[in-house]
């Protein structure tokens, strides 16, 4: 009887062993990838709703330039969110309290301003 060698064990466990480091890597990757992209979709709403408030900060003091006694709320409807104000008098009859929030996606944001409407323009107090 002959006996037959077997070749190659030490080449088969390294192409196993190779196989899982580089399953392995590339799970890690995609993992990280789909982190990335939620943190950037994230960071792309924020600065959105941030842009969104300052059309109603904008919208805010058109009215009130038109008229400087106006007190109430309004809301817009912008693409892929909104944004809404509400203008409200102050202790100091020659401020406004203005209140904005405004959203896009999952990101909220909300400031407020209190506005010198005794001058034009309109001075941001705080």
């Amino acid at each position: 009887m002959r006996k037959i060698k077997l070749q190659g064990g030490i080449a088969l466990t390294t192409v196993i062993v190779l196989s899982g480091v580089l399953l392995t890597t590339g799970i890690a990757i995609a993992i990280t990838a789909i982190d990335l992209r939620k943190a950037s979709e994230a960071a792309t709403d924020n600065f959105v709703a941030e842009s969104y408030s300052l059309t109603c900060l904008d919208e805010s003091v058109n009215k009130l330039k038109f008229n400087p006694t106006y007190t109430g709320n309004f809301s817009l409807t912008l693409p892929d969110g909104d944004c809404s104000s509400v203008i409200t008098n102050n202790a100091n009859p020659n401020y406004k309290d203005v209140a904005i929030m405004s959203s896009k996606g999952r990101s909220i944001v909300e400031v407020s301003y209190v506005l010198d409407v005794s001058d034009y323009p309109f001075q941001i107090v705080n």
